[in-house]
């Protein structure tokens, strides 16, 4: 897919894998290439490891809404 989103453009686009526990980003550069990284330039600043994190403390066994709470709450702490 990773193709077709260069050709539309897409400036960045996540991989979750589930069974990993983990997530990958990429964004398109200037050449038209995917480039792994580290923090979203979509969504500007949020580590790429905070949802790793947040997939881990859901197969830990905890709740949807909990883990989704501590999500916001680690995304708030990043404001500047």
């Amino acid at each position: 897919k990773k193709q077709l989103y260069a050709l539309l453009k897409i400036p960045e686009y996540w991989v979750v894998d589930a069974q990993g526990m983990r997530v990958l980003a990429f964004r398109l550069d200037e050449s038209g290439r995917y480039q792994q990284i580290e923090v979203s330039e979509v969504l500007v600043g949020l580590p790429i490891d905070l949802l790793t994190q947040t997939l881990t403390k859901l197969n830990q066994g905890m709740s949807n809404g909990d883990a989704a709470q501590w999500f916001a709450q680690q995304v708030k702490s990043l404001a500047p």
